[in-house]
């Protein structure tokens, strides 16, 4: 029936959030752009400043693999290097772009 028809049947057309994604992604392996997490740890104010900006995202990124396991996912955590892909492109849209690990975003 072909790929992006197979895909929608599936649900891929909907927005799925909490139980269902879970529902949804139980038993799989996962790959994660681990920039998004770094970038979404920056942003949190309070975590950089209990636990340092390197041990914020530190934290931020085992906490997130750590429930994704209890739920029965796996967590493949992918790093694109320096200056590529969609966690990039995805940073540039507030802030000026992802930060080195130890950077707090202003």
């Amino acid at each position: 029936p072909g790929f992006w028809r197979e895909v929608k049947r599936k649900g891929a057309g909907q927005q799925l959030s909490g139980i269902k994604v879970e529902e949804l992604l139980e038993g799989r392996s996962v790959a994660v752009d681990v920039a998004i997490w770094i970038f979404q740890a920056q942003q949190q104010r309070d975590v950089a400043a209990n636990f340092g900006p390197s041990r914020g995202a530190i934290k931020v990124i085992f906490e997130r693999c750590s429930r994704w396991l209890r739920k029965g996912v796996l967590p493949v955590v992918v790093f694109e290097g320096a200056g590529g892909g969609r966690g990039s492109r995805a940073g540039r849209l507030k802030s000026g772009g992802i930060r080195a690990l130890g950077d707090v975003q202003p």
